[in-house]
Formats: structure tokens, C-alpha cells, sequence
């Protein structure tokens, strides 16, 4: 659900879905992508925590979960910047990283 909810919502926010166009539709997706990709990172985080009750906070993949957020941060504001080629490359390496750390922490 949530690739299909974020695949959806990048084509439209990048025009290239032409059926949903709009602030509205722009503005539901991104909420839609944005609580499934929380609870599938809550999940990880859970499923973490309970497979692996000996897991201390220096052996979970926490350098690269920061690194994600940086990229996910710096993703943003090239976004708001307008610089939307450097929006494109930061945002799909988030994109990257944040699968890498949800699989390492499944």
C-alpha cells in the first residue's frame, strides 16, 4: 500500500498522473504517503525492539537513519528553494537510504 499511495503521489506532484490534479489531490496523497511511511517506521522500530530485546541503541542502524533524515531535510529545502533537480537526486537517495535501514531494522 504504501509504494502504491507514494508512487501515486509523486506522479501527480511531478504532473505526470493527469486523472487526480489539484492542491486538494497533492495535499491528500502527501498525508496518505506520509502516515504509511510512519507506521511502516513505527513497525520496524517495534519489530526491532521485540525480536531483539538485546538490541542497544549502538548496534541499530542509527547513522544511517540520521543520514536519511538529513537527506529527507536537505530534500525539502531545495524543494522550497525551487532547486527542484537537486529536490529530485536528495529525495530519491531518502528514498534509498530510508529502505535500506527499514530492511536492516526487519
Amino acid at each position: 500500500a504504501l509504494a502504491a499511495v507514494s508512487t501515486i503521489f509523486h506522479s501527480v506532484q511531478t504532473g505526470c498522473c493527469g486523472c487526480l490534479r489539484g492542491p486538494a489531490w497533492t495535499h491528500r496523497l502527501s498525508r496518505c504517503d506520509i502516515a504509511l511511511a510512519s507506521a511502516v517506521g513505527a513497525a520496524a522500530c517495534y519489530n526491532q525492539l521485540n525480536r531483539h530485546p538485546e538490541v542497544q541503541a549502538s548496534t541499530a542502524p542509527l547513522g544511517p537513519a540520521a543520514a536519511a533524515f538529513v537527506l529527507f531535510a536537505v530534500a525539502i529545502a531545495c524543494r522550497k528553494r525551487r532547486r527542484y533537480n537537486s529536490y529530485l537526486v536528495t529525495h530519491g537517495l531518502w528514498h534509498l537510504l530510508s529502505a535500506w535501514v527499514l530492511r536492516e531494522a526487519l
